[in-house]
């Protein structure tokens, strides 16, 4: 196995299989609103409450399908609050250079 970018770059395929669940569920409830708009207290209950879920399905010894399931809901749930995060702290950035860049040169 090499290193070369092309190598690095490409998903391993077990990270392709679990995106691809995460994919499925995130189709299947996309009649819902748009988590790109929920308030980040609301993400943070939703990705406790699932982990919650995943956890006592684990601890009841349910099938792997539903913790796989729960397990989706979880990454779902941490994937919005993380691009979320991204999100802000990219409009912040650009605020700040917008702002800056108003402002006259001291000299």
């Amino acid at each position: 196995m090499s290193n070369t970018p092309e190598r690095l770059l490409k998903p391993r395929k077990t990270l392709e299989r679990f995106a691809s669940m995460m994919e499925e569920k995130l189709r299947r409830n996309a009649f819902k609103s748009d988590w790109r708009n929920c308030l980040d207290d609301h993400l943070r209950r939703r990705l406790r409450d699932n982990y919650e879920a995943m956890y006592e399905s684990m601890t009841r010894g349910d099938s792997p399908e539903i913790v796989i399931s729960k397990a989706t809901n979880v990454a779902n749930f941490a994937m919005m609050i993380a691009l979320n995060t991204e999100r802000r702290d990219k409009r912040k950035t650009q605020q700040k250079g917008s702002r800056n860049e108003s402002r006259p040169a001291k000299l």
